[in-house]
This record gives C-alpha cells, sequence and structure tokens, in this order.
C-alpha cells in the first residue's frame, strides 16, 4: 500500500490523506486534490517533490499526468519545489515518522484491506490534527471555496497556503 498525504505548512494539519494499492502515482494524487478540496477548500501553492509524478522530465506525459497537471493551474494552485534542505528534511522527518507510528497503529488495529486501513488512517490522522495542529502565524484561511458560479478558475486574492507532499 501507498500512502499519500498533504501537511498543511502553516498549520502542521493533514487536510487530506489515503492509502491506495497503486504506488505513488498521478491518479493517485487526483484523487488527493478532490478530497481536500471538499473537505478543506483550495490551497493557494503546494510544495511539491522535484521527483514526484507531479513533474516531468521529457514529453511522455499520460493522460493522468495531464489532468493533475491541469486541475492544479484551473485551480490557480501555484506548485513550489523546496529548494532548501530545511524545507525538503521537515517534511521527510514528518512522513518518516507517520510510517513509524502508522505501521504500529495498522496492526494494532487489525487493519488487512485496504478499506481498513483507510479507516485507521482517517482516525490516525484526526488525533494527530488533534494533537499536533497548531495556528497559523497569519489569521484567515489559507484555502478558498470552489464557488459553483464561478468555477475553478476564480480570482487570486489573499495570503498563499503552502501544502507539502
Amino acid at each position: 500500500m501507498t500512502l499519500l498525504g498533504a501537511i498543511d505548512d502553516a498549520t502542521n494539519k493533514m487536510p487530506a490523506e489515503h492509502f491506495q494499492i497503486e504506488g505513488e502515482d498521478s491518479a493517485g494524487y487526483l484523487r488527493l486534490f478532490r478530497n481536500m478540496v471538499e473537505t478543506a477548500g483550495i490551497p493557494w501553492a503546494i510544495d511539491r517533490d522535484r521527483h514526484s509524478t507531479l513533474q516531468r522530465n521529457d514529453s511522455h506525459w499520460s493522460t493522468e499526468e495531464q489532468l493533475a497537471g491541469r486541475a492544479l493551474e484551473e485551480l490557480g494552485i501555484e506548485a513550489i519545489v523546496p529548494r532548501s534542505q530545511q524545507a525538503k528534511g521537515r517534511i521527510e522527518g514528518t512522513w518518516r515518522t507517520f510510517q513509524d507510528r502508522l505501521i504500529s497503529q495498522l496492526r494494532l488495529d487489525g487493519a488487512a484491506t485496504l478499506d481498513q486501513a483507510n479507516v485507521t488512517l482517517s482516525q490516525f490522522f484526526a488525533d494527530y490534527n488533534t494533537s499536533f495542529a497548531k495556528d497559523a502565524v497569519q489569521a484567515g484561511t489559507d484555502y478558498r471555496k470552489l464557488d459553483s458560479r464561478s468555477g475553478p478558475s476564480s480570482t487570486r486574492i489573499g495570503r498563499r497556503a503552502r501544502i507539502c507532499w
């Protein structure tokens, strides 16, 4: 199983996450984006791995990869590649902690199927958000709601949220 998730850099909350059978892929990120938009809203920006499925160094884009890039563009989400070791190290350290604790929790819960693992994951991150979330330095929300009247191309104003995965 592969864990895909997003961490809000400003609040340390997990606005979206899920397990999938497939490896890390663009279709999984599309599901993650949809979950995040439906539950938290549209972030202003995401920090993404330089080597993720959201960046190609050749012209052989799959349909899913094209859709993921188009979704970010149409929703007005800026994709940022972290350049500093500190930024990359912080998120990698957080994921290592999750992997260690989450594997133990999956065993304790007896999660043997994808659905069972996602139930454990949901509770794990609800507890995590309660215990480790912090207030953002700037007041207000870092997410925009999808306005059904204006669609994904609504005006981008305000400050940026940084979502790391």
